[in-house]
């Protein structure tokens, strides 16, 4: 169904709807794969009661690859070549 053909007032209240983040009930929370393939992708649930919040899952932060450094041995050769002058 095409926006423009809806009603304005219908059209309003589409677009002026929150998008809410994915919940779950404490009987639905059995369900794993979807509760997995959520948190896989990202998203954070809410735990619910009820209507009431009961808690949050937030997806585990994946470590950060360690940040390479560069070949310091390498470059002080590269100026210096193969000779040091270490002075005692």
């Amino acid at each position: 169904m095409a926006l423009a053909k809806l009603p304005a007032c219908i059209v309003t209240q589409f677009v002026s709807q929150p998008i809410a983040m994915p919940s779950i009930n404490m009987r639905e929370l059995r369900d794993t794969r979807r509760l997995k393939a959520w948190l896989r992708a990202g998203k954070t649930i809410e735990l619910r009661e009820r209507q009431d919040v009961v808690a949050g899952m937030v997806p585990a932060q994946r470590p950060a690859r360690p940040e390479r450094w560069p070949d310091f041995g390498h470059r002080r050769q590269k100026i210096f070549g193969q000779t040091s002058r270490i002075r005692s």
